[in-house]
């Protein structure tokens, strides 16, 4: 079994509500609404974005970053949020970073030794799989998912499944 990461829009009363109230979590993500999933190539993004396989602080660490949602377990851990606000930083920053920025920051060798899940990256060396195609494509989804959020002055939930 893998470990994904799905991103959800949330309104900042939504986000506030779930932090006084955590255990409402659960019946909201069982709402349909708009969401995008990262699939196993979060924890890269996250390492090419922030330098480190750890959470850090600062838009370069929302990946695994954001205020958590009490201690509900929603598949691997809590979900965490993001207010509106720190979308907008958070969009400055992917806005910035460009595909071939992206791209430049990719070594395998790197995300081999910090231990980066899902642990395929020599397949980039063997040239057996574009994984760096696999996280530049996230990326970018990522990207458009945080813009629109941005645009439409909403947050977001964001959680392991």
């Amino acid at each position: 079994m893998s470990m994904i990461s799905v991103w959800r829009l949330a309104d900042d009363e939504q986000i506030e509500e779930l932090v006084r109230e955590p255990e409402q979590i659960e019946a909201l993500l069982d709402e349909e609404g708009p969401d995008i999933d990262l699939d196993r190539a979060w924890h890269g993004i996250h390492f090419l974005l922030a330098g480190t396989a750890r959470e850090t602080a600062g838009p370069r660490g929302f990946i695994l970053g954001g205020r958590r949602v009490g201690e509900i377990n929603v598949g691997y851990g809590p979900a965490r949020v993001l207010t509106s606000g720190e979308v907008a930083v958070f969009d400055d920053l992917l806005q910035c970073i460009s595909d071939a920025d992206f791209r430049a920051r990719f070594d395998a060798d790197a995300l081999i030794a910090a231990d980066i899940y899902p642990g395929i990256w020599e397949r980039a060396q063997t040239g057996e799989e574009n994984v760096l195609g696999f996280l530049a494509q996230h990326y970018e989804q990522l990207k458009q998912f945080i813009a629109g959020a941005r645009r439409d002055g909403m947050g977001v939930i964001t959680y392991l499944a």
